[in-house]
């Protein structure tokens, strides 16, 4: 009975393996993002107005939409190219991060085809397809931005792996190392000037002093 049990067991574990990384490899549709062909234009536009007021020392805010920061997004972040078949023998082209060390910034935007977000009333959706181990997989992030202490802050509350759903815990603790990391935590560090970074009514807002 004990044997027949072990077998079955086996099987069932091998089969939640099998359905787990299919889920993995499947990579979940990308979010549908607002776009406006002006959006570079009226971005522009609202940097100068910043820029102004700045100098002239007044508190002020920077609210951009979906489509502003998309665009600016697209203009600003360099993309690797489409990922390509690996020979066999051949090490891995794009690894997000070396083998039992947290990924640095760099390492990370290194292996990145596809970057989209979305605002949705007080949070964030972030989807980026990237290389690993020359196949292109999907990871969907939905948090909260801030500041704390001078650091930029993101508080996940939802997020996949190509289809597959990913724990809480796992989350934070990813999360928690790419940002705390000690190669990474001075990135984001904002300028003394901002107050606060965060979405509010389907905007990106960012608050200075």
């Amino acid at each position: 009975m004990f044997l027949r049990l072990y077998k079955v067991f086996r099987v069932v574990v091998l089969i939640v393996m099998i359905g787990a990384i299919a889920l993995v490899l499947r990579k979940s549709p990308a979010p549908q993002v607002d776009s406006d062909p002006n959006a570079a234009k009226t971005l522009q536009e609202k940097l100068v107005e910043e820029q102004r007021q700045s100098d002239a020392k007044q508190p002020h805010k920077l609210e951009m939409n979906e489509a502003e920061l998309n665009s600016m997004l697209s203009h600003n972040l360099q993309l690797a190219p489409p990922a390509k078949p690996a020979a066999p023998a051949a090490p891995p082209a794009s690894a997000p991060a070396t083998l039992g060390k947290d990924p640095t910034i760099e390492e990370v935007q290194s292996s990145v085809r596809d970057v989209k977000v979305s605002l949705m009333d007080n949070s964030v959706r972030a989807y980026v397809v990237f290389a690993f181990h020359g196949a292109d997989l999907s990871l969907q992030l939905d948090g909260q931005l801030g500041v704390r202490d001078g650091y930029l802050r993101f508080t996940p509350i939802g997020g996949k792996l190509g289809s597959l759903p990913l724990p809480h815990a796992a989350l934070d603790n990813a999360v928690a190392k790419l940002f705390d990391s000690p190669d990474n935590k001075e990135k984001f560090r904002v300028p003394p000037e901002v107050q606060d970074i965060r979405v509010e009514g389907n905007q990106l807002v960012v608050s200075y002093r």
